[in-house]
């Protein structure tokens, strides 16, 4: 540069435009030799931007970053593209999509997190971005974050409403029980079912309850034991034992959840402890807080049945027996009626007998001298032969006429006292005091309550016994019950 500038300086006359000329253009020759001789190792832009490149993601392989979720973009490849700042400056971060489909929370403009990964250089722009292999949000876990933020969207679909829920059969004979074949739950479960209800048919569908693929395989055992299994249970039991959030994570998944609301027969979810709430517990017909609790909501306690049906028993014959007792005092009643009223109904047929037969008499005797009279004033006519023989017809008739009539009388007397002796009969027979005649009694305590069953005495009480002809009072000395039928 020195020289040139002499050069120039030197033509200060400025009167020959070619000497100006000559002298421009070896400044240019020479300054173009000490360039050349002075940058010996230059490097071409890509050389430069891969030294970059791996200066940096050697240097800056493992870092953290917090940041607010300025702009937010997934792309139709399931890569997500988002930018991290703070009040002074901005950060590109790129999210692969298998790291993005492992993320159990959904990423939202303004949210708070802290990315944790490695800087990298986009060649072809000549800038560097943060690629984030794992994003927590800040303040609260990923996966309570993601729990929170499922059962908010699921909820405003109306997923955990009650009227949803399907009651539970009473006496279920087939149980499909969807877990892990070998885990303490089934073991729990199935002791508590077998002893409170021997004949129900335990199912187990086997599905790894925790893990990478135990979604998919809950929510498929689900489906093939609501819609594929024949025949079909009565109920289905969803259920594994206790553990981390992590480890119960498979239960709040979205494909799970929707394989129990949409399942055509009812669902019992036992997923962990008492304390520990996943959203199948919540879509679930049934939550129980253990897989001990669900076999014991699942199925009835057989010894309460039987002691129901018992009780049942034991009123039915107690209504019975006063139904019976009822029936025979009416019986009874209408008995003594009967007998009070047959003679007096006999009675009552002889006397009407009676008049009618005087009546009859007496209105034969009242008109047979008038007929003697017509026949008499009919003989002495002319013409007429032999009236005493006619006359004689006529009471003979009459007479005849008469008996047939005092005949019918009597034969339908007796006929009424033998339907009346037949319906006596009958109700005789029916009647409890003959059950006592043929050697059957009647047991009851001191007040009269009749005595049902061997539970409600006790030695040395007095009980008091009815017999066709009279009453035994006792006591107790010894009582045997009779053996069960089981």
């Amino acid at each position: 540069l020195p020289i040139a500038g002499k050069l120039i300086y030197r033509s200060d006359a400025f009167s020959d435009a070619f000497q100006i000329c000559l002298t421009f253009s070896f400044v240019k020759l020479v300054t173009a030799k000490i360039v050349t001789k002075t940058m010996p190792n230059a490097k071409t832009v890509s050389e430069l931007t891969h030294a970059i490149k791996h200066r940096l993601s050697t240097d800056f392989f493992d870092v953290c970053v917090t940041g607010e979720i300025s702009t937010f973009k997934q792309a139709p490849s399931g890569h997500i593209y988002l930018t991290l700042k703070d009040e002074r400056a901005k950060l590109d971060v790129v999210i692969w999509r298998t790291t993005a489909e492992r993320l159990k929370f959904e990423l939202k403009h303004g949210m708070q997190v802290v990315c944790n990964g490695g800087i990298d250089v986009y060649p072809q722009r000549g800038n560097y971005q943060f690629i984030a292999q794992s994003v927590e949000p800040i303040g609260q876990g990923a996966l309570q974050l993601a729990f929170r933020q499922l059962l908010e969207r699921l909820g405003a679909k109306g997923m955990f409403n009650d009227e949803h829920k399907k009651p539970l059969p009473k006496f279920p004979r087939r149980i499909a029980v969807v877990t892990s074949p070998s885990g303490a739950a089934v073991h729990d479960f199935s002791q508590v079912v077998l002893r409170r209800w021997p004949s129900a048919e335990i199912i187990v569908v086997p599905a790894t309850v925790q893990g990478e693929n135990s979604a998919y395989e809950i929510a498929s055992g689900i489906q093939f034991c609501g819609g594929d299994m024949s025949p079909a249970p009565d109920v289905i039991v969803v259920t594994r034992g206790g553990g981390s959030i992590e480890d119960l994570w498979s239960f709040n998944e979205e494909l799970v959840v929707r394989a129990i609301f949409a399942c055509p027969i009812p669902v019992v979810s036992a997923v962990g402890h008492e304390v520990d709430v996943t959203l199948s517990d919540l879509v679930a017909d049934v939550r129980a807080l253990t897989p001990t609790e669900a076999g014991e909501k699942v199925v009835p306690d057989r010894n309460e049945i039987l002691q129901r049906v018992e009780s049942i028993q034991r009123r039915l014959r107690s209504a019975l027996l006063d139904r019976v007792r009822n029936v025979s005092m009416e019986v009874d009643s209408l008995s003594q009626r009967i007998q009070q009223s047959l003679p007096q109904r006999l009675a009552t047929a002889r006397m009407k007998l009676m008049q009618q037969s005087s009546q009859l008499q007496l209105h034969a005797a009242n008109h047979l001298p008038n007929v003697r009279m017509q026949l008499q004033q009919v003989a002495s006519r002319r013409g007429f032969s032999r009236p005493l023989e006619r006359i004689r017809e006529y009471e003979s008739e009459l007479e005849t006429l008469t008996a047939r009539l005092q005949r019918s009388l009597n034969e339908r007397l007796q006929q009424t006292k033998r339907q009346l002796t037949s319906a006596s009969d009958k109700l005789d027979a029916i009647s409890p005091l003959r059950v006592l005649g043929r050697g059957y009694s009647i047991t009851a305590d001191l007040s009269g309550n009749p005595i049902t069953d061997c539970q409600s005495l006790a030695v040395g009480d007095k009980i008091q016994t009815d017999l066709a002809d009279g009453k035994i009072v006792s006591q107790i000395e010894k009582i045997e019950p009779k053996p069960s039928e089981e």
